[in-house]
């Protein structure tokens, strides 16, 4: 089954099940311990609280700084992808229901 995502989100067409790949080539390639998990959540319940326990503390291999603009860009966008092809596990937020 193929899901289309908004395209104001910038995200590509895939499967169902996949990981989308091409939404995060710099995670893939500076961050390979972040990319594992989230693979593994991905497409669970868990990984809208991954994704927020990762984007809002900062990892101590980060030395407090937390991960650069761009990567939270590409999680921003694992973020979006994710609520488009797994709408049960989305979560509604107070943001959300503003006219």
């Amino acid at each position: 089954m193929l899901i289309k995502v908004p395209k104001h989100s910038n995200v590509a067409v895939f499967q169902k099940t996949d990981f989308p790949s091409d939404l995060t080539p710099l995670i893939e390639s500076k961050f390979v311990g972040l990319l594992k998990s989230l693979k593994l959540f991905w497409g669970t319940k868990d990984f809208h609280e991954y994704l927020s326990s990762v984007a809002m503390k900062p990892s101590d291999n980060l030395k407090s700084e937390g991960f650069p603009f761009e990567v939270i860009r590409e999680l921003y966008r694992l973020h979006v992808a994710h609520d488009a092809i797994f709408p049960v596990f989305k979560k509604t937020d107070k943001w959300d229901i503003l006219p």
